[in-house]
């Protein structure tokens, strides 16, 4: 493989929470991925998730790859800075009210009240269970039933 067939794709190094979300953010690295990988989305960030609140959907030191330029939709599963934790959740819009839900149900549904700080800053698209498999043919779209 030639240079011209990867990419170096920002990859934050704190393991990012399923559960209550990460307080911090201890930088970047950069990961060279293959091009062909990276098809479709405009602005790659890889993440790697801590926890079981996403089970069964993701699993513990998964590798997720986040597309910061996409715009999330009901069902989608984003990346979201919540009352500065950094977390994984799906996005789900109930009467009228935007809420976060972890697909194990041993977890409580979180309400966005108006006094909460959120932003969501990006679309989960694709996943890998290691970072030995990043350069593999290994990923796996995220298919979502909404």
């Amino acid at each position: 493989m030639n240079t011209e067939d990867v990419v170096a794709v920002p990859f934050c190094v704190t393991q990012i929470a399923c559960g209550d979300g990460i307080p911090f953010f201890d930088g970047i690295e950069y990961m060279k991925i293959p091009c062909k990988r990276l098809r479709g989305i405009k602005e790659p960030l890889l993440v790697e998730v801590t926890g079981d609140s996403m089970e069964p959907f993701f699993f513990h030191r998964e590798i997720v790859l986040v597309d910061l330029d996409r715009l999330p939709s009901h069902g989608d599963f984003v990346l979201i800075s919540f009352n500065g934790c950094l977390m994984i959740k799906r996005l789900h819009f109930k009467d009228g009210r935007m809420c976060l839900i972890s697909t194990n149900f041993l977890y409580p549904t979180i309400f966005i009240k108006d006094c909460d700080d959120w932003q969501v800053l990006g679309v989960c698209v694709k996943k890998v269970r290691s970072l030995s498999e990043l350069s593999l043919n290994t990923y796996k779209d995220i298919k979502l039933n909404k």
